[in-house]
């Protein structure tokens, strides 16, 4: 007898649960229709594409123009936030240099998305450069390893990563084989969501663990950041193959340490341009009080103009060409 009532009470318990999260569900979807215009069956966090986990910003100009072409590959301060078209840094540099602008850009994008896009648009844009923009949270997205432990630079995002030498789609945390509850419940997406904001916000506080204060105390005494070095190596090593008689240049948005070093060590071996005098020109400004972000922290117009004045003075000083394929 008192089975059967805890057996009743379990699945009344039960069946109210399932109907609150319908509920939830339908609530989530139907205000970010009305508000965001968001489709209605359309999942959240699903890898929209299937190749990038998802997709980024294209601008492309003229395949067939005689000006110079350059492609701009990089994450949110390339893709923007906030910004319109004109005040982008690439817009800047391509009409200081009359050259004609590609761009592909996501934000969070790690260097393998980077280089699946190289890969994809390569043989239509033919370009004669490619600008590869960095970040140092780039480390830790081109590792599964890191990613899954981090609380600050976690997507919460199927995106595709360099797994023993071959690309995978995975969801960067522990639970992963839950990845696609996660992907088709619209609430269960945002209540992760939401407990992510949380943990970094108690990571940033000294209250929870998140790979990055590793890295920072033991950098390359720390077995996965040196896997991570490495993967990105690897990928980079790819870039430039792919690139062929086309010049492949980087520059970073930042000099953390102890990735930026890395970055300096990668692109060296593999004879690769770097730019360096960014991060060291938008802090010298902002110790003047100009104003160079938004509040997230990405740049705002004084902020891309600083980036393509540098970067248009650094590529004058290069002997830039039109390549023949």
């Amino acid at each position: 007898m008192k089975f059967k009532k805890y057996l009743l009470n379990f699945t009344c318990l039960f069946t109210s649960l399932i109907i609150i999260i319908l509920f939830l569900e339908f609530s989530i979807r139907a205000y970010q229709s009305w508000r965001w215009k968001t489709p209605f069956f359309k999942s959240e966090g699903c890898a929209y594409n299937p190749e990038l986990g998802w997709g980024g910003k294209k601008i492309f100009g003229d395949p067939k123009t005689k000006k110079l072409k350059i492609f701009f590959i990089g994450d949110s301060f390339t893709g923007g936030v906030q910004l319109t078209e004109e005040n982008m840094y690439y817009n800047i540099t391509v009409n200081s240099l009359n050259a004609e602008a590609f761009v592909y850009a996501g934000g969070a994008y790690g260097s393998l998305q980077e280089y699946i896009v190289l890969d994809k648009y390569f043989d239509e844009i033919k370009p004669d450069l490619v600008i590869l923009q960095v970040c140092n949270n780039d480390f830790i997205n081109n590792s599964w390893d890191l990613e899954r432990k981090s609380f600050y630079f976690n997507e919460q995002m199927v995106r595709p990563y360099l797994i023993d030498g071959h690309v995978e789609l995975r969801y960067p945390r522990d639970f992963a084989k839950f990845s696609k509850a996660l992907c088709r419940s619209r609430f269960l997406f945002v209540l992760s969501n939401r407990i992510e904001i949380l943990c970094s916000i108690l990571a940033k506080n000294g209250l929870l663990h998140t790979i990055e204060n590793e890295i920072g105390k033991k950098g390359l005494a720390l077995e996965d950041f040196r896997a991570a070095i490495s993967i990105t190596d690897e990928i980079i090593v790819r870039m430039k193959k792919r690139t062929g008689k086309a010049s492949l240049i980087a520059f970073s948005v930042d000099d953390t340490e102890p990735y930026f070093q890395q970055f300096k060590n990668i692109f060296k071996q593999n004879n690769i341009e770097f730019f360096t005098d960014v991060p060291g020109l938008i802090r010298k400004k902002e110790k003047q009080g100009i104003n160079l972000r938004i509040r997230d922290g990405h740049w705002n117009e004084a902020g891309q103009r600083i980036c393509a004045e540098a970067l248009t003075k650094s590529l004058k000083q290069l002997n830039l060409r039109k390549v023949s394929y």
